[in-house]
C-alpha cells in the first residue's frame, strides 16, 4: 500500500528538515511535488495564459484530466508495498485544496516556526537567488521573484525585501489555515521547527505514528545541515533584526496573533540546540527551572494567591543580576528572567516600572499593544517599554517609589551612597531632597547606609538606616545593633537598636519593617517605638509586599564574611534564598517561592496588582521601530 505525504508550510519554515529526516527511512520516497517544475507543470500551468493572476478560484478542484495527470505522475515510481512519498516545496501552501481533492488519502503535516525567524531566513534566501521561483514574471524588478506568488504581488514591485516576504508568509498562512477548514482534521498533523529542534527522533516518532506509519529512519546525533541551509562562515545563524520584523508585520498583526496561537501547543518559545553544528537559536528566557542556573521551586499556595488576587510579581536580585517576573500559570509559576547591571530598587504604579541598576535609573512605561510581539504573543497584559535612562553615577539606589504629587512621576529614590533621599532629575545626576539631621554635608561615603522607605499619602515618610554614624561606612561596626527608623517629616527617630532594618512599609495602618539581621518581619509602633516581631523566617530578610492579610517577604542566603556577628549568622539552621508568604493575622508561613540556582540573594519585592502576565521589552531593534503616542495624539493629522 502506497501512502501520501505533503508537508507544507510557509517557505523558510524548517520544512525542508522535516523533509530530509522522512527520507532517512529507505521506505519514504520524495515525490514529484518536490520539484519546482513539476509544480509548475501540473497545478500552475495555466499561470502564465492568465497574466500571472493569482485569485481565490485557483484554490478550486482541478479538472478531472489534470487530477488524472498528477496521479499518473507517482503510478509505477516504486514497487506496491510498503512505500510512502512525502512531498514538500514552498509552493504547496497555496495548493492545499487541489492535493486534498485529489489525493483523497493524502495526509498533511503542517510545520510551523517563530514569524520572525521566518521572515528573516526568506530574506536571506530571496538575496542569496538559490530559491528562484518566478524568473521571468513580467513587470517584476528587483530581486528575481522566489518561492510561491501572491495575489497582490504587483503592489510590492519597488517596496522593501521585508515587505515582500512578509506578505508572502502571511498569505501563505492563511491559505492553509483556509484550506484545513474543509479537510477532515484527521489528515492533520501539526509541529514545530522549534520542537525538532529539542528531541527530532521523539518528534519524528511522534508524527509517523500520528500518521498511522511505521518509521525507521536513525537521526544522526548532530541533524544534517539541509543542502537550503543558509548559515555565516562556521555555521553560525546571522542576527535578526526583531525591530525591522515587527515593523513589516504589523499590517498582518492578525495572522501573527493566529498564527502564534493556534502554533502554542505544540511549540516552545525559543530553543537552544547544543549540539555541535545544530541550527542555533537563542535561550528561552522562560523556561523550566530544574536543572538550570536559574532553577527554583514554589509551593501551590504561592500560585493560588496570585491567581485569586489577580497579581504578579517582581524581585530584582542584584548579585546575579536578575530583575524575575512571577507569574501564575497552569496551577503553577512562571519565572521570567531579564538580566541588568546589578539591579537593586524596583518602583512599581498602575502603569509605570523602574529600575535601579548599577549607575542609572531605568523607566518603562505600559503598552499593551506591543503584547502581540512579545512571546507567547498576545499574552502579556503588561508590557513596560523602555523611556528614559537617566545616568546617576554608582550612587548605591537602593529602595524607589512613584509619587503622586503635583508633580505625578515623581521617582523618589534612596540615594545609599550620599546618605540622602532622592528624586530623579533628568538635568542632573540626582536631586537631593532630605538627608538625616545628623549627616553633615553630601558626600559619597555611604555614611550610615539609609536603606528603605515606606510611603504614606505618595511621600516617603518613614526611612530606614543602619545607624546614625557620620564618617565613612560608619555604619559597619554597629550594623547589628543601631538600626533607626526615621520620620522625614518631623525629623525625629521612632526607634531605635535594630538589627539591620530594611523595607519599611506603611500597611493596613501599620507600619512594619524587617529587621534583616534577625530574618524577622515586624510591626513598628509609630507613637511608643515598640518593635513586635510577626514572624522569624529563615534567611536575611529583604524586600517586602503585601496582598491583602499575606506579607511576601524576600530571603536571601547571607554571607557569613560581610555579615559576621548578627544574630542570624549566629544560628545554624538553614539560610534560603526566595519569597515566603506570611499570613500577617497570625505570623504562620503560607507559601514560599524557593531559588537553588544562581539565585542568592533578593534585593526588592513589589506586588504588582491587577497585572497577571506582566515583562519588560528588553529587545533594542523593536523598541528602535516602535512608535508610541498619547491617544490623542495618535489621533491627529497632520495640519
Amino acid at each position: 500500500m502506497t501512502a501520501r505525504i505533503f508537508i507544507v508550510a510557509a517557505a523558510r519554515s524548517g520544512a525542508g528538515l522535516f523533509h530530509n529526516l522522512f527520507l532517512l527511512d529507505k521506505n519514504f520516497h520524495s515525490g514529484v511535488l518536490s520539484e519546482d517544475e513539476k509544480i509548475s507543470f501540473l497545478l500552475e500551468k495555466n499561470l502564465a495564459k492568465n497574466n500571472y493572476e493569482i485569485k481565490d478560484s485557483k484554490a478550486s478542484k482541478l479538472t478531472a484530466a489534470q487530477a488524472a495527470k498528477m496521479k499518473s505522475e507517482y503510478a509505477g515510481k516504486f514497487p506496491q508495498g510498503n512505500d510512502v512519498f512525502v512531498d514538500y516545496s514552498p509552493r504547496l501552501a497555496t495548493h492545499v485544496t487541489q492535493l486534498a481533492d485529489t489525493f483523497a488519502e493524502a495526509k498533511f503535516v503542517f510545520v510551523t516556526r517563530n514569524p520572525a525567524q521566518t521572515i528573516w531566513s526568506s530574506r536571506r534566501a530571496w538575496e542569496s537567488k538559490k530559491f528562484v521561483s518566478y524568473p521571468d514574471l513580467p513587470e517584476w524588478w528587483g530581486e528575481p521573484w522566489a518561492f510561491n506568488l501572491i495575489p497582490n504581488w504587483r503592489e510590492l514591485i519597488g517596496q522593501p525585501m521585508l515587505n515582500i516576504v512578509a506578505s508572502q508568509w502571511a498569505f501563505s498562512v492563511d491559505s492553509i489555515f483556509k484550506a484545513s477548514e474543509s479537510i477532515d482534521p484527521s489528515r492533520w498533523i501539526n509541529t514545530s521547527f522549534e520542537t525538532l529542534m529539542i528531541n527530532p527522533s521523539q518528534e519524528m516518532q511522534r508524527i509517523t505514528k500520528e500518521l498511522d506509519l511505521e518509521w525507521n529512519g536513525k537521526i544522526p546525533p548532530i541533524l544534517p545541515t539541509s543542502k537550503n541551509a543558509l548559515l555565516l562562515p562556521g555555521g553560525r545563524q546571522p542576527r535578526i533584526a526583531m525591530g525591522q520584523i515587527g515593523q513589516v508585520l504589523e499590517p498582518h498583526k492578525e495572522t501573527v496573533i493566529k498564527y502564534n496561537k493556534f502554533r502554542a501547543p505544540f511549540s516552545p518559545q525559543k530553543v537552544n540546540n547544543t549540539a555541535a553544528g545544530a541550527p542555533r537559536q537563542g535561550q528561552r528566557k522562560t523556561m523550566k527551572s530544574e536543572g538550570t542556573n536559574f532553577a527554583y521551586t514554589a509551593s501551590k499556595s504561592f500560585a493560588n494567591l496570585l491567581e485569586s488576587s489577580n497579581s504578579s510579581v517582581v524581585i530584582s536580585t542584584y548579585n546575579s543580576g536578575q530583575v524575575i517576573f512571577v507569574r501564575a500559570s497552569n496551577g503553577g509559576l512562571d519565572a521570567e528572567f531579564k538580566s541588568y547591571s546589578a539591579p537593586m530598587g524596583v518602583a512599581v504604579s498602575a502603569n509605570k516600572l523602574a529600575v535601579g541598576v548599577k549607575n542609572a535609573v531605568l523607566t518603562y512605561s505600559n503598552q499593551p499593544p506591543l503584547s502581540q510581539f512579545v512571546e507567547p504573543a498576545g499574552k502579556s497584559d503588561k508590557v513596560f517599554a523602555p523611556r528614559t535612562t537617566v545616568f546617576t553615577g554608582q550612587i548605591d539606589i537602593h529602595e524607589m517609589e512613584f509619587g503622586q504629587g503635583k508633580d505625578s512621576d515623581d521617582l523618589w529614590f534612596l540615594n545609599t551612597s550620599f546618605s540622602c533621599l532622592c528624586k530623579l532629575d533628568m538635568n542632573y545626576s540626582f536631586q537631593p531632597v532630605w538627608k538625616p539631621s545628623w549627616i553633615t554635608d553630601l558626600a559619597p561615603e555611604d555614611r550610615c547606609h539609609l536603606n528603605g522607605m515606606a510611603m504614606v499619602n505618595s511621600i516617603p515618610k518613614y526611612v530606614s538606616a543602619l545607624s546614625q554614624t557620620n564618617t565613612k561606612f560608619g555604619w559597619r561596626e554597629k550594623k547589628g545593633v543601631a538600626g533607626v527608623i526615621i520620620d522625614t517629616v518631623t525629623n525625629k527617630v521612632i526607634c531605635k537598636g535594630l538589627s539591620m532594618p530594611h523595607s519599611p512599609r506603611w500597611h493596613n495602618k501599620k507600619l512594619w519593617i524587617l529587621e534583616s539581621g534577625k530574618g524577622s518581619l515586624a510591626t513598628v509602633s509609630i507613637e511608643t517605638g515598640e518593635v513586635k516581631t510577626i514572624a522569624t523566617l529563615p534567611g536575611f530578610t529583604r524586600g517586602l509586599n503585601f496582598i491583602g492579610p499575606y506579607a511576601l517577604v524576600g530571603l536571601s542566603q547571607v554571607r557569613e564574611s560581610v555579615f559576621k556577628d548578627l544574630p542570624i549568622t549566629s544560628k545554624k539552621d538553614e539560610r534560603n534564598c526566595g519569597v515566603w508568604i506570611i499570613d500577617t493575622r497570625n505570623g504562620e508561613i503560607v507559601g514560599e517561592l524557593k531559588f537553588s540556582g544562581i539565585v542568592k540573594e533578593i534585593f526588592d519585592v513589589k506586588v504588582l496588582p491587577n497585572t497577571k502576565w506582566p515583562t519588560i521589552l528588553d529587545d533594542t531593534a523593536l523598541t528602535q521601530s516602535h512608535f508610541v503616542l498619547s491617544s490623542s495624539h495618535a489621533k491627529q493629522k497632520p495640519k
